[in-house]
């Protein structure tokens, strides 16, 4: 059902999550002049959360990274997790939905 699974407690901060974003495919995505975005969706509580992902440099790698806050990870839950690719502000493409466990 999700293609990586992260693990962390409630309250954990600064852990750095890193996605290679890729075309359908399989080839890299070229991020230059793009927007990332991250988004996760509770499971059981229907909450959702979003944030801005850091574009890494050279952007030609294809290469996004989000480091969780607090309020990422202040309810406990299973979240879907994906990020969301834009280019002059429309959806280029998404990742395959990753979990993000928070636990107590």
């Amino acid at each position: 059902m999700y293609s990586t699974a992260h693990v962390v407690k409630k309250g954990d901060t600064g852990i750095k999550l890193v996605f290679d974003i890729k075309q359908p495919d399989g080839s890299v995505l070229d991020l230059t002049n793009k927007t990332a975005n991250v988004e996760l969706r509770g499971i059981h509580t229907g909450t959702v959360k979003r944030g801005t992902c850091t574009i890494e440099y050279p952007p030609t790698k294809g290469e996004c990274s989000y480091v969780l806050t607090a309020l990422d990870t202040d309810v406990p839950d299973v979240y879907m997790l994906r990020v969301v690719i834009e280019s002059n502000g429309m959806q280029v493409t998404t990742t395959d939905p990753a979990a993000l466990i928070v636990a107590e």
